[in-house]
């Protein structure tokens, strides 16, 4: 599952990996928009879940 975080005035993608680990990647816009529309993309084309 992907979720979006805000870490330092930046937005991240959590991504929870199978065994328990997360990853968090960034995403390169500062703006929450721009972030949420990554987020979307990851979650409709199934990215890294």
């Amino acid at each position: 599952m992907a979720s979006l975080v805000k870490k330092r005035n930046k937005y991240y993608i959590r991504v929870r990996l199978p065994g328990g680990k997360e990853r968090t990647i960034p995403t390169q816009p500062g703006d929450r928009r721009e972030a949420e529309q990554r987020l979307r993309l990851i979650r409709d084309h199934g990215i890294l879940e």
